[in-house]
């Protein structure tokens, strides 16, 4: 019952956001360098244990793209 609360809640918010680059990333349309670093790094340790695959990176990818 509880996750149908969750869910009801998430719609909810996701309903109020613009359909935006700026609305899917609470604003924080750019990323800077020490952030990508920073990011990588904590990546790589999932990605060296076979916790992330490839299409997992690519994801992240189009993301950097983005902040560019």
């Amino acid at each position: 019952m509880e996750d149908k609360k969750v869910y009801k809640s998430a719609k909810s918010y996701w309903e109020s956001v613009p359909a935006t680059v700026s609305g899917m990333l609470d604003g924080f349309t750019q990323i800077n360098s020490i952030d990508l670093s920073a990011s990588n790094k904590f990546i790589r340790q999932f990605f060296e244990v076979g916790a992330i695959v490839v299409t997992d990176i690519m994801l992240l990818c189009n993301l950097c793209e983005l902040s560019q």
